[in-house]
């Protein structure tokens, strides 16, 4: 089992490197030839300013030159030359208007593909910039996934009666996640996958303050008893997952009341998949006093699975959402309970 887990986080982590490459080549090549475009007009409009303002020197020159010759008075010049700075500045205005035109054109072109994530096509004024090689490809998209939940260790789905506080135990976590559209199309489709890697941080509390988690000679996880109260006493496990999930969004579209036109918008979106982790760090946390606060960290497995696998299901709004996830194995092994598989109930935000 523990190859399978690695080679199945090995899919992922190639995975996510080719998405990302072909998400960044994608946008390279397309930012080049806009980048291109943009100076090309900006090179030309320069051009045309350096052009006339040259031109504008020579007749300012020539009235100076008039001026000093005294065949024109100072008042004379500087009339003259105010009326050549205003033909000029008719001139460059008139000669610019149309490059600015054509450059407001390509970056609205490039501010609606960054809006709505579409192929970039200039058209008309200049050559097309996407020539059915240069795209950007929508079907990925990268994100961010946090999350916090409370833990227990069940039967089922029954807490019952068992050894860890189900109020104090909690998990965090912490995945990076590829969002692949799956199907012919890209617009107007629901379903797509989630898949990535993340780290789980898991932690148990025992409810009896006078206990701490601890191994018999024959390795069977035991519960001993504390020389003194314990302010609080856990076991943390810290665990590499894989998630692979398929998920839904709820589309619907709306029209536009300024012009007409229709877009889509989500917002209820569903998640189910499955899971699997590879144990990284594990270790025993007790806070007493003892002539002050005393904080005791331990190393080592404590029985706690070295591979996590299970089943999980989520719903959001948007960004927000709530999930279930429930392992399949045994957190614990030689431990002598009914109630010995993680189930966590929590909140998160991301994907």
């Amino acid at each position: 089992m523990k190859h399978i887990v690695i080679a199945i986080i090995t899919i992922a982590v190639s995975l996510i490197a080719q998405s990302q490459v072909t998400i960044i080549k994608g946008n390279r090549v397309t930012k080049s030839d806009f980048e291109k475009q943009i100076e090309q007009y900006t090179n030309k409009i320069d051009s045309t300013i350096v052009s006339e303002k040259s031109k504008m020197k020579k007749e300012i020159d020539a009235v100076n030159t008039s001026l000093k010759n005294q065949t024109i008075t100072e008042d004379q010049a500087n009339q003259q030359k105010q009326e050549i700075a205003t033909k000029f500045a008719t001139l460059i205005d008139d000669k610019t208007q149309s490059l600015n035109n054509e450059l407001q054109a390509i970056v609205q072109k490039r501010v609606e593909l960054s809006v709505k994530n579409t192929n970039l096509i200039i058209s008309d004024s200049a050559k097309s910039v996407n020539n059915g090689s240069y795209t950007i490809n929508p079907r990925y998209s990268l994100n961010t996934r946090f999350a916090m939940s409370k833990v227990g260790l069940a039967n089922g789905f029954s807490l019952g009666n068992n050894d860890f506080s189900f109020d104090e135990s909690g998990s965090t976590e912490l995945t990076f996640l590829v969002n692949y559209k799956i199907g012919k199309t890209i617009t107007n489709n629901p379903w797509s996958l989630n898949f990535g890697l993340g780290l789980i941080w898991n932690t148990l509390w025992v409810k009896d303050n006078t206990k701490y988690i601890d191994e018999d000679v024959n390795g069977n996880l035991q519960f001993s008893t504390f020389h003194t109260d314990l302010k609080k006493s856990k076991i943390r496990g810290t665990y590499l997952t894989a998630p692979l999930e398929i998920r839904y969004d709820f589309m619907r579209n709306k029209v536009n009341t300024k012009d007409g036109s229709t877009y889509q918008t989500d917002g209820f979106s569903i998640t189910a998949g499955t899971y699997f982790g590879y144990r990284i760090i594990s270790k025993r946390i007790l806070i007493y006093d003892e002539g002050g606060k005393v904080k005791d960290k331990t190393r080592g497995d404590f029985n706690q699975a070295p591979v996590i696998y299970g089943l999980t299901l989520g719903v959001s709004w948007k960004e927000l959402g709530i999930f279930v996830r429930k392992d399949l194995n045994e957190y614990f092994s030689n431990y002598n309970s009914d109630y010995n598989q993680r189930i966590e109930f929590g909140l998160r935000l991301g994907f």
